[in-house]
């Protein structure tokens, strides 16, 4: 099963799952719309130190 259907499969109804990818038809082919103008996402990077 791959993560993706593995997610379809796990997550309830309603849950936002995001995306981040740097090329747009990345996701189209998993069926994941861009959410601006209605929405915006962030992110934070963690830079884990050792």
């Amino acid at each position: 099963m791959g993560r993706v259907t593995w997610l379809e499969a796990q997550a309830l109804s309603g849950s936002f799952v995001s995306l981040i990818a740097n090329e747009p038809q990345l996701y189209e082919k998993w069926g994941y719309q861009l959410t601006a103008p209605y929405a915006q996402g962030i992110y934070r990077l963690l830079k884990i130190q050792h």
